[in-house]
C-alpha cells in the first residue's frame, strides 16, 4: 500500500521501492487479501521441475537473515538457516515437527491433572483451568518447560551424533525457549513480587484488625467513663 517492501540481504534489512501500491491500486482489504492468497499458493508450491519445491520458511526463520556474520561452531547462523530452509525446512515440515510438540502438551495436561486430582484431591475443572494456554499456572509451567528441556536434550543428542542440523526439531526448541523465558521471569521475578503482594497484603489486613480492635476498646473505655 505504501509502495515498499521489506526484505533481508546478507544480514542487512531493507526497504525496497514496489511497482504498485504507492499509486492507490489496492485499498487495505484487497492488499491482505492478495498478500494472504499469496501465500496460501505458496505453502505447497511445487517446483518448475516438479519436485516438493520451497514453501513458505518456518515461522521466525526469515529472522535469522539478519544474523550474517554471526558464527557457531564456525558455521554462519545465516547461511545455516539458508540451507536448512534449501533443503526442506519450510512451514509444511514445520507444522510436521510440531506433532511430538502437540503430543507432549496434551499427554503432560492429562498426567498432570490425573496427579492433581489423585494425590492433592483438587478438582478436575479448577486443575484443567490452570492448564490452558493462556491460563497457566506457574506450577504446571515449570513442569511443562521440563518436559520440553527433556525433549530439547535428547534431540540435540540426535543431531550431535547424526552431525546433521536437518534432525533439530525447531518446534520443539521454539516451544522451550518460550517456557523457558516465562518460568525465568516467574523464578526471578514474579515470584518476589507476588509474594511481597501476599506480605504486604496479610500485613495490611493485620494493622486493619488491629486498628479495628483498639477502636472498640477505646469505645468501651469511653463507656466505663459515662
Amino acid at each position: 500500500m505504501n509502495g515498499t517492501c521489506t526484505i533481508v540481504d546478507n544480514g542487512t534489512i531493507k526497504i525496497m521501492n514496489t511497482v504498485r501500491g504507492a499509486t492507490g491500486d489496492y485499498n487495505f482489504f484487497e492488499a491482505l487479501g492478495m498478500m494472504l492468497g499469496h501465500l496460501a499458493s505458496d505453502f505447497n508450491a511445487p517446483s518448475a521441475i516438479g519436485n516438493r519445491g520451497m514453501g513458505i520458511p518456518a515461522p521466525l526463520m526469515g529472522l535469522f537473515g539478519a544474523l550474517k556474520g554471526v558464527k557457531v561452531n564456525n558455521k554462519d547462523i545465516a547461511n545455516l538457516a539458508e540451507y536448512m530452509y534449501a533443503k526442506g525446512y519450510d512451514t509444511r515440515h514445520f507444522v510436521t515437527m510440531s506433532i511430538p510438540v502437540l503430543i507432549n502438551e496434551i499427554l503432560i495436561r492429562v498426567l498432570y491433572i490425573i496427579k492433581e486430582m489423585q494425590y492433592n484431591n483438587r478438582d478436575f475443572f479448577e486443575v484443567f483451568k490452570e492448564t490452558l494456554p493462556f491460563n497457566l499456572s506457574p506450577r504446571f509451567r515449570m513442569v511443562l518447560n521440563i518436559s520440553y528441556g527433556t525433549m530439547v536434550a535428547i534431540n540435540t543428542g540426535k543431531v550431535v551424533i547424526t552431525d546433521n542440523i536437518l534432525n533439530a526439531n525447531y518446534a520443539m526448541w521454539l516451544a522451550f525457549t518460550w517456557h523457558t523465558f516465562h518460568s525465568m521471569y516467574w523464578l526471578v521475578w514474579a515470584k518476589n513480587t507476588e509474594l511481597q503482594k501476599y506480605i504486604d497484603d496479610e500485613l495490611a489486613k493485620e494493622l486493619s484488625d488491629l486498628q479495628l480492635k483498639i477502636d472498640n476498646l477505646a469505645k468501651d473505655v469511653e463507656s466505663l467513663k459515662i
